[in-house]
């Protein structure tokens, strides 16, 4: 869509898992996530990506360009 703006999560906890809840639940702000950043893969993300470790952040965020 027009006007996205792509975030990337870092970390997998309760703060992240809400602030992707109301990225879902609220569409028109135009918030896309395009993964999360956590030290290993987690259980509960559904088709949400894990992009890498933090050992990896510098390549990541290269790579994927968040606003």
């Amino acid at each position: 869509g027009y006007n996205l703006r792509h975030v990337v999560l870092l970390g997998e906890g309760k703060i992240e898992r809400a602030d992707l809840s109301a990225i879902r639940a609220e569409p028109e702000l135009g918030y896309c996530c395009m993964g999360y950043v956590a030290a290993r893969r987690s259980a509960g993300w559904g088709e949400v990506r894990h992009l890498g470790g933090f050992d990896q952040l510098e390549e990541i965020l290269a790579e994927t360009r968040p606003d």
